[in-house]
């Protein structure tokens, strides 16, 4: 019966180690002792999710890490020595081996008595320091002959110097990526913005059809444009066609942006306070407006680009029959659009 075990577990870490090797190397795991971290790991992992098949729990305790140091410095063992001498590279005859060998440490650690507490304490310290002191020196091989075992001591300082880069160089990814306000995250919800706008802008297009109308260019200057309007609102905390405290307003500032002095925009505003501007909600809000939807609808604009920042979107219709020139407020809008008729082209 302990035979067909023997035989059954072998199998078992043959297997996980097999795939454990695959996975160090699909996720490119440049640093030795981080690989052989990774595989004593795994493996004890794996053991005992194989373990729950035989109604034992899963708990990750004392033992659960004593299993790591035994099962990473059994690996350590046979790769890193024992085959300096066999010289095997067919990687399944590596994992068979090493499969049978962490069996043959198991029968040994409860033949030993090693669980205990007093094991524990003991073997997991020792095991640690081991592992640690053979990393630390390259000159720590009992294997290798005279001349390899000649080390300079700036062959492991590089070593630590380059460990500690690794080190440093993920911890600052890991910050980048937690910080919202680094480059990199505010680049990436820039793209995002921009490809949501874009979608937005597709939906207006469709509108435009279904009202027989002919469909808008997407111009990256108006774009661009829009996001300089946002911004400026969600800064100076306003909601208008024209900046209350500079003057601003679309057709002061588009030249900056590469319109020409004959290209005209007009604009449509939208705010959320509180929360993040949605442009295609922007799009149905504006359309229940009689004057923002003849903006959207006018007849004669060639381009346009819908732009959100925070809680603000802006619609820019490019056109060249002048709608849109000069600056106004929403007021002036407002009263403009509750005075007249139906204006042409209106729908």
């Amino acid at each position: 019966m302990k035979s067909i075990w023997i035989l059954i577990w072998t199998v078992l870490h043959t297997i996980s180690i097999r795939v454990l090797l695959y996975f160090s190397k699909l996720i490119e795991i440049n640093n030795h002792f981080i690989e052989l971290l990774f595989i004593g790991f795994g493996v004890t992992i794996l053991a005992n999710i194989y373990r729950t098949f035989n109604g034992k729990k899963f708990i990750v305790n004392s033992i659960f890490i004593f299993w790591v140091a035994i099962n990473t410095f059994s690996i350590w063992l046979f790769l890193d020595l024992i085959n300096s001498w066999l010289n095997i590279e067919n990687i399944l005859v590596i994992s068979i081996i090493m499969g049978l060998i962490l069996v043959i440490t198991s029968y040994a650690v409860h033949f030993l008595n090693l669980l205990n507490l007093r094991g524990l304490k003991i073997f997991v310290p020792t095991i640690t320091i081991f592992i640690f002191l053979f990393f630390m020196s390259n000159s720590f091989n009992p294997i290798s002959n005279n001349d390899n075992i000649i080390s300079e001591s700036s062959d492991y300082q590089d070593k630590i110097s380059s460990i500690k880069e690794d080190i440093k160089v993920k911890v600052d990814e890991i910050k980048e990526n937690l910080d919202q306000n680094s480059e990199k995250n505010i680049q990436k919800r820039e793209e995002e913005s921009k490809v949501e706008s874009q979608e937005a802008f597709a939906y207006l297009n469709t509108l435009r059809s279904e009202n027989g109308l002919p469909q808008l260019k997407w111009d990256d200057r108006v774009y661009d444009l829009g996001i300089e309007r946002t911004k400026d609102m969600d800064e100076y905390r306003y909601l208008d066609h024209t900046n209350p405290v500079t003057g601003e307003c679309p057709d002061k500032i588009k030249q900056r942006f590469g319109l020409s002095p004959r290209e005209y925009v007009a604009e449509n505003a939208y705010g959320m306070y509180g929360a993040n501007a949605l442009p295609r909600e922007a799009i149905d809000s504006w359309m229940t407006s009689r004057g923002h939807k003849y903006n959207l609808l006018y007849p004669t604009h060639i381009a346009g680009a819908v732009s959100c920042y925070e809680g603000y979107c802006v619609f820019l219709g490019l056109n060249i029959d002048r709608f849109g020139e000069g600056c106004f407020t929403g007021a002036e809008g407002i009263s403009f659009w509750n005075s007249v008729t139906k204006q042409p082209g209106e729908r």
